[in-house]
């Protein structure tokens, strides 16, 4: 093994360790939207006038790259009756519990 395969070697590794915490990373910042609680949700939405709702989809990895801003940690797609009494289908971002 020569110097070069040595370096290379080392570089491919230090490469490896790097990206494995950022994808550590990214996963653990996703995580808070798992557990967005979907019962406030659906209690704000009938505050807000909206009856019969039904939650298709909860995504909560990458929200920034499905359209959400920096601060929201989860995505919803919602079928519900809104205040006029018409069935949609709509998202909903949902940002993370304040404490």
């Amino acid at each position: 093994m020569t110097l070069i395969d040595a370096v290379f070697y080392i570089c491919v590794v230090l490469l490896c360790i790097v990206l494995f915490w950022v994808l550590v990373l990214i996963v653990v910042t996703s995580l808070q939207g798992f557990w967005v609680d979907k019962d406030s949700l659906m209690r704000d939405l009938e505050k807000n006038g909206y009856s019969e709702i039904k939650i298709l989809r909860h995504r909560w990895f990458l929200i920034a790259l499905r359209g959400g801003g920096k601060d929201y940690v989860a995505k919803f797609t919602i079928y519900a009756k809104n205040p006029q009494g018409k069935r949609d289908e709509f998202i909903v971002f949902a940002k993370p519990a304040s404490k």
